[in-house]
């Protein structure tokens, strides 16, 4: 969208929402009004004492024609009434003043200060913009003015109160314009971060499907996989019993090879859909008793044609008082010590050895799998739990 157009679009949205909150503010003005012209019976008590009676029907026919401004509002008129109803409450208040003094006879009269209060309040309470605020003020100027002349008031008070509510006129027109402008920021900054958010909300559905579309893949690539690999490890199960192979030491190393490198591929096909279910929050755990030291035997003993193959001794060590039982994850646990070992298999050189110690310290148990390899360089260190940092 052309910055124009845009900013044209957020000033009639800005607008819409003004109107409406100066609809919500009708009743406050009108509530506030009709307070202040009560309470004002005090202040005819002291300067108008000899027409307090008079006056107190002026206001009072005041306070009602300001809560017929109310009736509008009622209706599904209201927002297009707004600007006639909020000059109209501007000017019941003012015109009631224009009254008292013109019945008092005073040109002098301090009730003059009132028409300026009566503006400045009804353009804060219904947030009047610049053209309603100068509209009223120029409305008053004028009626005023007819007054004093009316009343035939000496230039010099007509000077002086001409310049206060007309100098109070101008402080509000220009006070309306930048409140309304600063208004109008505010509104677009929050319009600006409600489009952000409605943005971030779309990626983030798009990174969801992504996601779920890649837990998808995995899932079924990985079934798949080991669809095949099921069948071509059956046969090589039926060649570990066959006696005439096995009695040939190279035949029954390379089935062992076999063996071993399809089992580990169907881990690894295994992994990924641990993978795909732990994304997923799908994997279960699957908690069992288990022997410590008998468990570590197994897994040096799964490993152990691998290590001969590459000429490494493979030792477990345990230095435990007992054979604690302890409740574990079997699967999961085998698959991040065989992925350990197979590690330190890999990275170790032909003649040295790897080292599977089992220690007890105050009803903590510490696994600890050590090899004579090149080890970890310290640079990549930062990022060993990194999914696939390598």
């Amino acid at each position: 969208m052309p910055e124009e157009k845009k900013n044209l679009a957020l000033r009639r949205a800005f607008e819409l929402s003004e109107t409406g909150v100066r609809c919500a503010y009708v009743k406050k003005a009108v509530f506030w009004g009709s307070i202040f012209s009560i309470l004002g019976l005090i202040l005819d008590c002291v300067v108008y004492p000899e027409k307090i009676g008079e006056f107190a029907i002026i206001r009072c026919i005041s306070v009602i024609l300001l809560c017929l401004a109310i009736i509008p509002q009622l209706g599904p008129l209201k927002h297009k009434a707004l600007n006639i109803v909020s000059h109209y409450i501007g000017i019941i208040p003012q015109f009631t003043i224009l009254v008292m003094i013109y019945r008092s006879g005073d040109s002098t009269s301090p009730y003059y200060a009132g028409i300026s209060l009566v503006f400045v309040g009804t353009f804060l309470i219904l947030r009047w913009r610049f053209v309603d605020t100068w509209t009223n003020a120029l409305l008053c100027l004028l009626l005023y003015s007819a007054l004093l002349i009316c009343l035939e008031s000496e230039f010099k008070v007509f000077v002086a109160h001409f310049f206060f509510i007309f100098s109070t006129g101008v402080f509000a027109s220009v006070g309306a314009y930048f409140s309304s402008e600063l208004r109008f920021r505010e509104f677009t900054l929050r319009q600006e971060l409600e489009e952000n958010r409605q943005e971030l909300e779309e990626n983030n559905e798009k990174l969801k499907s992504l996601d779920e579309a890649k837990t998808r893949f995995f899932a079924n690539m990985s079934h798949e996989l080991r669809t095949p690999l099921t069948l071509i490890l059956g046969p090589i199960d039926q060649l570990t019993t066959n006696t005439n192979l096995l009695n040939d030491p190279k035949a029954k190393r390379i089935i062992d090879t076999l063996s071993e490198n399809g089992l580990r591929l169907l881990r690894l096909i295994n992994d990924l859909l641990d993978l795909a279910r732990l994304d997923t929050d799908e994997l279960p755990s699957k908690v069992e008793n288990i022997d410590l030291k008998e468990f570590v035997e197994g897994i040096a003993r799964s490993i152990g044609a691998m290590a001969q193959t590459k000429q490494i001794h493979i030792k477990v060590e345990s230095h435990l008082s007992n054979h604690p039982i302890q409740p574990l994850d079997h699967d999961r646990l085998e698959k991040i010590l065989l992925n350990l070992t197979i590690n330190a298999l890999k990275f170790s050189k032909p003649g040295t050895r790897v080292t599977l110690s089992l220690k007890e310290d105050h009803e903590q148990f510490h696994l600890v799998i050590k090899d004579q390899g090149i080890g970890i360089s310290p640079k990549e260190l930062p990022h060993i739990f990194d999914r696939f940092w390598q």
